[in-house]
């Protein structure tokens, strides 16, 4: 693999990883207030 192809994935983990991070706190957060279908509308 070449250099762009390991940054682009490297990058793709590390977003997805944010995103879930971000996803799960929301739920803790407001879980109780909204159903997950709106959190991901937002």
């Amino acid at each position: 693999m070449s250099d762009s192809e390991v940054r682009e994935i490297v990058l793709r983990v590390f977003y997805e990883k944010r995103a879930e991070n971000f996803i799960s706190i929301n739920e803790k957060n407001f879980g109780d207030q909204y159903p997950i279908s709106e959190i991901y509308r937002i």
